[in-house]
């Protein structure tokens, strides 16, 4: 069901192949990130559970009846619907029967059925720089778990006025088309959305959804995007401006951010040490894209040039999302890590064979030697029985040169780096 104008993407092949093993497959994440524009190029025919819900609530057979596979948009609005699905996949017996998709992480009691054995659950996150034609993608992270080492080559984001300009944009397809000032609106209105109308889905009748507090609380999550989770800060940021948030309420509007795609915590790494040190437990806390974090803050690629403090957190979540889209073909899911002596890595990439990689994230190059003196003390910290094999160890800049370090540590531009 596609068009020529369709952006590939890095989670086509899974989705695919998904199909080919399962009932179902259910692809999550967030609005406008391009979740029903993939899953139509993998199906022949589609239902819109949001312009025909009454349909899919009285006959949801009627819903699900179709050529194969069938998508079916937005099901968390008639929750009911992945049930009937799940009796349809027994009865016929035959893969690649639904692509379920879904904004809205529906609520625990809801499906009643875990669809264990039916369905495959596929993650999609907004464009990686890859997919959005900012990175050549020359550097594989794939291939450097498999040996390979970075060859000397210049990133096809030089300036970091690109690469500002590209994190307030964020990666939404439809930004692509647009003029500069249209594509900035783009992630000023998902917020918008997620104040105003998202909630429905998620609301607790105990606790009102007041968008004026959900709007500070998103500006303040935005002032330590990438930091160490701490709702007892969050909760002090919010009085200080609406004189009135319970910690409850705080716990209740996050958990609803995570829920509706917004929010995500990185957890940590639970090596064991060779040192004294205790391993911090203190999950991070990223925007899903980097532009609503901006977004929150009102700010520009300008402003972020002038203040590259606020400009190293959100490039740093830049990476953690598109090290999540590179990883997740080859199964790898992403961790940090934090000791009590004070030692941390951003991001720890680990297979599920084992093998993991230490990937620090520094905005300029000025930065490199010290993230390379932290890479080598935390080597020798971890207890190497404790783990899998070291794959490599990487530095990944705002710069614009890939190479190889003498010390076997890999330098990469954000602008190169690939799945």
């Amino acid at each position: 069901m596609g068009d020529d104008q369709y952006i590939r993407r890095i989670v086509d092949v899974e989705l695919a192949e998904q199909l080919e093993a399962m009932g179902a497959v259910l692809v999550e994440g967030p609005k406008w990130c391009g979740k029903t524009r993939t899953s139509l190029e993998a199906s022949k025919s589609a239902f819109y559970v949001s312009r025909q819900r009454a349909l899919a609530m009285d006959l949801p057979d009627v819903a699900l009846s179709g050529e194969t596979p069938r998508l079916i948009d937005e099901w968390q609005l008639v929750p009911k619907l992945w049930d009937h699905a799940r009796a349809i996949i027994d009865e016929r017996s035959e893969p690649g029967q639904f692509v379920f998709t879904g904004s809205v992480v529906p609520e625990d009691a809801k499906p009643v059925h875990s669809g264990a054995g039916r369905f495959a659950r596929v993650t999609m996150r907004a464009l990686s720089l890859y997919e959005s034609g900012e990175s050549n993608g020359t550097v594989s992270l794939a291939a450097l778990f498999d040996g390979d080492s970075v060859a000397p080559q210049e990133t096809a984001l030089p300036a970091i006025s690109d690469l500002a300009w590209a994190l307030v944009r964020g990666g939404w397809p439809a930004s692509l088309r647009l003029s500069k000032d249209a594509a900035a609106r783009i992630p000023r209105n998902y917020l918008d959305a997620i104040e105003n109308a998202d909630v429905e889905f998620i609301e607790d009748e105990s606790i009102a959804w007041d968008k004026i507090k959900i709007r500070l609380l998103l500006r303040s999550l935005a002032r330590v995007s990438g930091q160490g989770v701490n709702l007892s800060k969050t909760v002090e940021d919010v009085r200080s401006q609406t004189g009135i948030l319970t910690r409850k309420t705080a716990a209740y509007y996050v958990n609803a951010l995570k829920r509706l795609f917004v929010i995500e915590d990185q957890p940590v790494w639970r090596a064991s040490l060779r040192s004294r040190a205790i391993l911090r437990e203190t999950p991070k806390r990223h925007f899903i894209d980097p532009s609503l974090a901006a977004a929150a803050l009102g700010a520009s690629a300008g402003r972020l040039l002038q203040d590259h403090a606020t400009l190293g957190l959100l490039f740093e979540t830049l990476c953690y999302r598109d090290l999540n889209v590179y990883a997740q073909p080859i199964g790898g899911q992403l961790y940090h890590y934090k000791d009590s002596s004070g030692h941390e890595i951003d991001n720890i990439v680990v297979l599920p064979d084992g093998r993991w990689a230490a990937i620090e994230v520094k905005l300029g190059d000025t930065f490199l030697e010290n993230a390379a003196a932290n890479l080598a003390s935390v080597k020798e910290r971890i207890n190497a029985e404790s783990v899998g094999d070291l794959a490599f160890m990487a530095i990944l800049y705002a710069g614009r040169y890939a190479y190889m370090r003498r010390d076997g540590i890999q330098v990469v531009p954000i602008g190169c780096l690939g799945p």
